[in-house]
Parts: C-alpha cells; structure tokens; sequence
C-alpha cells in the first residue's frame, strides 16, 4: 500500500516516509544463525544505544528484511512481529 512496513513492540507498523538502501557496489548476504554477527556486517541503525544488523530469514514462501535482535532475525509479516533462528 505505499508503505514501508516494519516489527515494533511484537506488531507490524506502515510507515509513510522512509528511506532505501542504495549501493554503488554489490552487497552479499552471509548465512548466519543464533546472533551470531559476522565481520563486517551492515549496520543499519540503532535502538536504545545499540546497533542494529541487518538479517533477511526464509518465511511464507518469501525473503523478509529484518534486523539482529539478539540471537535471533526478527522481521515484520501479517502484521506482527516474528523471529528466525
């Protein structure tokens, strides 16, 4: 619906006004599992006076961004906020 469509406080919020990453060179998605954050991963933003990685997980028949909230990829989709390994 125009949105960007993001998981806050376990449901899923459409925001109006966002931005998209863009990049000049090519960025790779490494497998990753239980938090474990590798080298030189993307941080993108922060909460509370940490930093945020970006994470993608396997869900529904589809790819879903999220972000590394622990030892898990937390991502948005049905309008909830939901987890991956």
């Amino acid at each position: 619906h125009g949105n960007c469509q993001i998981g806050w406080n376990h449901r899923e919020i459409g925001l109006q006004h966002y931005e998209v990453l863009v990049s000049s060179r090519p960025l790779t998605w490494v497998e990753s599992n239980h938090g474990n954050v590798p080298n030189h991963a993307f941080a993108a933003g922060n909460d509370n006076g940490g930093v945020l990685f970006a994470c993608q997980a396997a869900y529904a028949n589809g790819t879903h961004p999220g972000k590394v909230v622990g030892d898990v990829c937390q991502f948005s989709w049905g309008g909830r906020t939901m987890t991956s390994p």
